[in-house]
């Protein structure tokens, strides 16, 4: 299951590449990390400025980033980790170059969704909306808890898809 969440990233015709080399990397290290795609970047907090985005909000969510990545700040770098023994940015450097993807061509119509680390991608909002929405199973779970929590969940949910004002 690991190895096919991995090969999602990527067109079908580089499975028979990746795919062997994605497993050996499960089993040395028990995780997939794609270091196949490690930034050959320095890493670190660069000037806001020099980020390639559309927008000053997204300029400072690449900065962040790359500051939690910063060797000088992130406990294990190589393997995303930034923080607590395991707390991760990214669970690969797939996932590293997609948001950077998506934050470099966001606008300020539009808001970036993350699931879990994975970006779901680029959704249209407004320029008062968030330009970054991040959750994952565990938020999810406490709202399907109560019949409340579950209708406005639902009308989170409809205004992130569909632009629409809660």
């Amino acid at each position: 299951m690991a190895l096919q969440n991995s090969l999602r990233y990527f067109p079908s015709n580089l499975h028979k590449v990746l795919a062997p080399e994605f497993a050996k990397e499960l089993r040395a290290y028990g995780h997939i990390y794609m270091y196949r795609f490690f930034p050959q970047i320095e890493m670190r907090a660069y000037p806001i400025w020099e980020y390639p985005c559309k927008t000053m909000q997204a300029a400072a969510i690449m900065h962040m980033i790359m500051n939690n990545l910063d060797p000088a700040v992130a406990q294990f770098p190589q393997e995303l980790v930034t923080y607590g023994g395991n707390g991760q940015v990214f669970s690969n450097w797939a996932q590293f170059w997609l948001v950077l993807h998506y934050l470099s061509e966001m606008t300020e119509d539009q808001t970036l969704v993350m699931y879990s680390g994975h970006p779901m991608g680029l959704f249209p909002s407004h320029r008062h909306a968030p330009r970054l929405v991040i959750t994952n199973g565990m938020v999810t779970a406490l709202f399907i808890l109560s019949p409340f929590h579950c209708q406005q969940y639902s009308k989170l949910r409809h205004g992130l898809l569909f632009g629409t004002h809660l």
